[in-house]
């Protein structure tokens, strides 16, 4: 039997009574006999108490096995039924220390769980002391909070700048703030603690606070309403009643809202001196909710647009111009979406009888003080007049630099027409009457008579071509190129002139505005055809405006002779009014028109520091008006008519040295001038022929000599030779002369300026009055 440390103990106490016992028998045999054996007896229930059960049941048999052993059969003489009498002895010891061992089990057991009870019990007693002393202590430290919270609570709600009232069930008041008694013009918090709502405030029982409050008193329901107040300063004050249940009855917040009342009646003031603002001014105004949606047009969009202030944005979109509503609706969709505080653009708006105008569109966005985009403000401005004058003024800038180009181009083609037509006649007057070529050259000099007239136009054009004005009466040119012109048109369409009484004088060219006036009524001709119609030519006196001259280039504020060209012809569309004036545009077919006309007309305008306009529509006919700046001067009885003049022959054998760049024009200078009897010598370099010169000075009669050439200029080459003969009679050619070329001229001492489109013979005819002496050194005008 395995047993524990404290059962094997127990053991080995309970034999000892046993042990006891048998030495006791031991030493006291002799006496004890024949019983005893029965001193067993009370160690053997000795040993079962103390081993308990299992110790003492172990103790009980090993001492009835020591008893037994103790007295083997021969020391005995004992009859078989003493044996018996023994046996049922230990029997009887055995089971009286089998039961004295359980009970003594039983005991002890019982008597361990009791002491565990009382253990455990004794640990649950200091347990619930423990939390009974922390309960007691937590119950002190709340009692402290709530203490503190109450001082917090008054102390926080006596700072509010809302009012707090708490009223119990028969309204008295339990809890009154300072800002409370402020707001009703109470007596003092302390005043009113106690006392019934009825006693404080008698007339508030006939007030919709006091309904307010009495249904949330007797519903246990939340109230809300606004009310007015007449302050102890008299001005009234506005505050916000809200009545909650509580559990000692209800609570009263009163906030303050008088600023607020103040701020709306001035953001409704502000907001009609806005909107009177807006209808006010001339730009059409619109604002926007943050989100882009049109929520405000003024009076101008109903009367340019048609639009109503209710319209909405596609009412809005719809006006802007097909080809501007994609870019300008990505653009103000990007603004909305991207928080930009400014958009700009340009766009065309439709108006109510269906035309477009240009209009200058900004947007800006309005922000709150956390920065968020509470509403977009706009204008539309009408730019339409300036945006017109833009395109004026990039269209003369463009026709301008055109003009260089085609100035340029003619100015070399010059050179070319000289010479063809210079070595044409040439050939011709080789040839005998009847010869075949004779009329192939005829071809080519009326040709060359052609090309001509056509750089004669471009220089008109261009500018280049310096105009001879007069100061004359328009009256006089228009009637006769009227009558001309009568003669050339259809006999369905009707030409009338129109011209006004007084109409002052103007510096013109009279050739070049004849050129003018057949140009227009030829191209009204062809926008008629063949059908009935008139063309009408009009001559007046007009005052132009800062604005007419601001939307018309070239136009200064002052007075102007205006001629006005109309017809009722089949109009033109508004793309093709933007290119008339552009040169070598034309709306005829290949072949029947160079692209000049108007071009030429638009530059003669600008020479003559005039300008054009012109008004169309498809099916409404055209209507050009042409400014010339009108003056106070004497105008001629008609313009100047030069009357030829009879040049004595020159004598044979004058020298002439002429200097040009080009070697076809020297080439026919020299055999034209050589025929009518010069002795020409020819140079290409500006500086041979100087050396030739500085070498003889005096074997040279006259000097003929281009103005452009790329080594020297003709002004610099005639400075060099006066510098060594100031006599020397010196006349210059060129394709392009300007004003101070003349002055330059005029003051280098030079006797003629010759202007290369003009022919050959004409130079010879000015060589004939130089060496006659008719033609001497004099100042040439501009």
């Amino acid at each position: 039997m395995d047993l524990p440390a404290a059962a094997r103990l127990r053991v080995f106490l309970s034999l000892l009574p046993v042990v006891a016992a048998l030495i006791l028998q031991w030493f006291y045999w002799s006496t004890l006999q024949p019983y005893g054996w029965f001193f067993f007896y009370p160690a053997v229930l000795l040993s079962a108490w103390i081993g308990g059960l299992r110790a003492g049941i172990a103790a009980t048999a090993a001492s009835l096995a020591l008893v037994w052993s103790f007295f083997p059969e021969p020391q005995f003489s004992y009859s078989f039924e003493q044996r018996s009498s023994v046996l049922a002895l230990l029997l009887l010891f055995a089971i009286t220390g089998v039961l004295i061992s359980l009970l003594h089990g039983r005991l002890r057991t019982a008597l361990a769980k009791s002491e565990e009870s009382l253990k455990k019990a004794d640990e649950v007693n200091a347990l619930l002391e423990q939390r009974l002393h922390q309960i007691m202590v937590e119950l002190e430290q709340t009692i402290v909070t709530m203490q503190k919270g109450e001082e917090r609570f008054h102390h926080l709600f006596d700072r509010l700048l809302e009012g707090c009232q708490i009223i119990g069930f028969d309204w008295r008041y339990l809890y009154v703030n300072e800002s409370s008694v402020r707001h009703s013009n109470a007596p003092p918090a302390k005043q009113m603690l106690g006392r019934t709502v009825m006693e404080v405030f008698p007339a508030l029982k006939r007030t919709d606070v006091f309904a307010t409050l009495e249904r949330c008193m007797t519903t246990r329901t939340p109230g809300r309403l606004e009310t007015r107040y007449a302050g102890a300063d008299g001005r009234d004050s506005w505050f916000v009643i809200s009545a909650q249940p509580a559990p000692e009855g209800i609570s009263v917040l009163s906030i303050d809202i008088t600023e607020l009342k103040r701020a709306e009646t001035a953001l409704r003031e502000s907001d009609e001196r806005f909107r009177q603002i807006a209808e006010s001014l001339p730009q059409l105004i619109w604002t926007a909710t943050p989100d882009g949606v049109c929520d405000f047009l003024n009076g101008q969009w109903e009367q340019y647009a048609g639009l109503a202030k209710d319209s909405q944005t596609p009412d809005l979109i719809e006006r802007i111009h097909p080809e501007d509503r994609s870019r300008l609706l990505r653009e103000w969709r990007t603004a909305v979406a991207g928080g930009v505080a400014k958009l700009r653009a340009e766009c065309r708006l439709q108006g109510r009888d269906g035309t477009y105008r240009w209009f200058d569109s900004q947007a800006t966005a309005l922000r709150d003080v956390q920065g968020h985009v509470v509403k977009w403000f706009g204008s539309c401005m009408d730019i339409d007049e300036r945006r017109r004058a833009q395109e004026l003024q990039l269209h003369s800038q463009k026709m301008e630099a055109l003009g260089t180009l085609a100035g340029g181009i003619a100015h070399d083609f010059n050179s070319i027409l000289l010479a063809i037509r210079g070595n044409a006649r040439l050939a011709k007057a080789d040839l005998e009457d009847g010869h075949p070529a004779l009329e192939c050259l005829g071809e080519i000099d009326r040709a060359g008579t052609r090309a001509t007239d056509l750089v004669r136009r471009i220089l008109a054009f261009s500018r280049q071509e310096e105009p001879k004005r007069e100061v004359i009466q328009l009256r006089p040119v228009i009637q006769e190129a009227a009558t001309l012109l009568r003669s050339t048109l259809p006999s369905m369409i009707q030409l009338r002139c129109m011209i006004a009484e007084d109409v002052p004088p103007t510096t013109v060219d009279a050739g070049q505005l004849y050129q003018v006036i057949m140009n227009l009524v030829t191209n009204a001709a062809h926008a008629i055809g063949h059908r009935p119609g008139t063309i009408d030519i009009h001559l007046d006196t007009v005052r132009v405006d800062k604005a007419l001259a601001g939307a018309t280039p070239g136009l200064h504020a002052g007075h102007y002779v205006r001629m006005s060209v109309t017809d009722t012809g089949c109009g033109i569309d508004q793309r093709t009014l933007q290119r008339i004036f552009d040169p070598f545009f034309t709306t005829k077919p290949v072949g029947q028109g160079t692209g000049l006309g108007l071009s030429v007309v638009d530059g003669i305008m600008k020479s003559h520091n005039g300008a054009i306009t012109v008004d169309s529509q498809p099916g409404k006919g055209t209507h050009f008006r042409l400014y010339f700046p009108a003056t106070q001067n004497v105008a001629v009885s008609a313009p100047a008519i030069r009357e030829p003049v009879v040049v004595p022959a020159p004598t044979p054998g004058q020298r002439v040295l002429y200097v040009d760049d080009d070697d076809a024009l020297v080439f026919l200078a020299e055999r034209t001038l050589s025929r009518r009897g010069y002795q020409v010598t020819g140079c290409t370099d500006p500086r041979a022929a100087l050396k030739k010169f500085v070498a003889q000075p005096a074997a040279y009669d006259v000097v003929i000599t281009d103005l452009s050439m790329p080594t020297m200029l003709g002004f610099e080459l005639a400075r060099e030779m006066f510098a060594v003969r100031p006599d020397l009679p010196v006349i210059i050619t060129s394709g392009y002369i300007r004003a101070e070329d003349h002055e330059t001229a005029r003051q280098l001492g030079v006797v003629a300026v010759i202007l290369k489109p003009n022919t050959i013979e004409e130079l010879g005819e000015t060589l004939d009055g130089v060496i006659s002496g008719r033609v001497v050194r004099q100042t040439v005008e501009s």
